[in-house]
């Protein structure tokens, strides 16, 4: 598929999706998972987001109070169908199926925290970076998420502008600067023994932010009942989650042990000097035809470092930017029920920053 097609099937940032088109997009994928053996299994994640899509599509009724956290299993398995669906004609989309087969296992969803012993969760993000990188990459080969041959390390070599890139994915489970530092370290030594030519760590920021940092419920001024606190527009979740992650790299930059990346950046040129960040969130966002929506925003950011050369992680970071946007699902279906209705404070975005 050329580039420019690719291109025209991009989802803008922040347009609407419909539930329908939600259930069509779930539906479609069990399709894809049928064709290579796979079934969606009674009581998984998977089955009860496939279900729970189509009741609301055919109801089109409001969700109550518990309903964000299903709404961001639809939404993000959605997003993950879109993902594989996209490149379901790959030539190498058949080195995914040992991951598919977690999609039973797991919450499909890379959107919002998870537990930290979930590691098939941390494995289907390995899922959603390769389905990006089939977008722009030659080939990609994926190391076995549950055995090791200890011959395609680190987790993904893909095939971009006549180099094979090294991508170690990492999800951190602390907000801790120090623990995430040291997480990047331990992607590098992944990459400093593979085969790659040029090799950087990618990080699914799912868990160092609370899930109603940017997805609140607050109480009401007189305390008589919940309300939730939206962005006005999906630009101003992304500048929130933008200051976030400026203020987790400041905190970063206060580590000792971060000498230590800039001394493996310094002694190694097939590092990256950079990391990939996925922020994999759910922000509430008023959309001004829809109402109160969750916006999925994952497009990654780069990481870089001062003192080197910034060009491959910027141009690897702009690569996957174009595979994806941030999204607002489910449309126009879905609603908070007026009698509570979603607050839009002038200052959302400084409020969530600073939460």
């Amino acid at each position: 598929m050329g580039r420019a097609a690719r291109r025209k099937r991009l989802r803008p940032r922040g347009e609407p999706t419909s539930l329908a088109e939600v259930e069509r997009r779930l539906k479609d994928l069990q399709a894809v998972l049928n064709a290579h053996g796979l079934h969606v299994r009674r009581g998984s994640v998977l089955a009860d987001a496939l279900g729970a899509s189509t009741v609301l599509a055919t109801n089109l009724r409001p969700l109550g109070r518990d309903g964000s956290p299903l709404l961001g299993a639809i939404a993000g398995t959605a997003d993950l169908a879109q993902k594989l669906l996209f490149v379901s004609g790959h030539r190498d989309f058949h080195k995914l199926v040992p991951h598919l087969r977690l999609l039973n296992r797991t919450n499909p969803s890379q959107y919002g925290p998870r537990a930290a012993h979930d590691q098939h969760s941390n494995k289907v993000f390995e899922l959603q970076v390769a389905t990006l990188a089939m977008q722009f990459a030659s080939v990609v080969e994926l190391e076995d998420p549950v055995k090791s041959a200890g011959v395609h390390n680190p987790d993904l070599l893909v095939r971009w502008h006549n180099r094979t890139w090294g991508i170690a994915c990492k999800v951190p489970q602390t907000s801790n600067p120090g623990s995430i530092v040291q997480l990047i370290k331990d992607g590098l030594r992944q990459l400093e023994g593979s085969a790659c030519d040029r090799g950087i760590v990618a990080m699914n920021l799912r868990n160092v932010w609370p899930a109603n940092r940017f997805f609140r419920e607050e109480p009401l001024a007189d305390g008589s009942e919940m309300a939730y606190m939206a962005f006005e527009s999906v630009q101003a979740a992304v500048d929130a989650k933008d200051a976030a992650l400026r203020d987790l790299v400041d905190k970063m930059g206060q580590r000792r042990a971060t000498a230590g990346l800039l001394n493996k950046f310094k002694a190694s040129r097939r590092l990256v000097p950079g990391v990939l960040c996925f922020p994999n969130i759910i922000a509430g966002v008023m959309d001004s035809r829809h109402g109160y929506q969750p916006a999925l925003i994952a497009v990654p950011t780069a990481i870089d470092f001062a003192g080197f050369d910034r060009s491959d992680c910027s141009s690897l970071a702009r690569a996957f930017a174009t595979a994806d946007a941030a999204r607002i699902i489910p449309g126009s279906s879905v609603q908070m029920p007026a009698s509570r209705g979603a607050s839009t404070p002038g200052t959302a975005a400084n409020q969530a920053a600073s939460a």
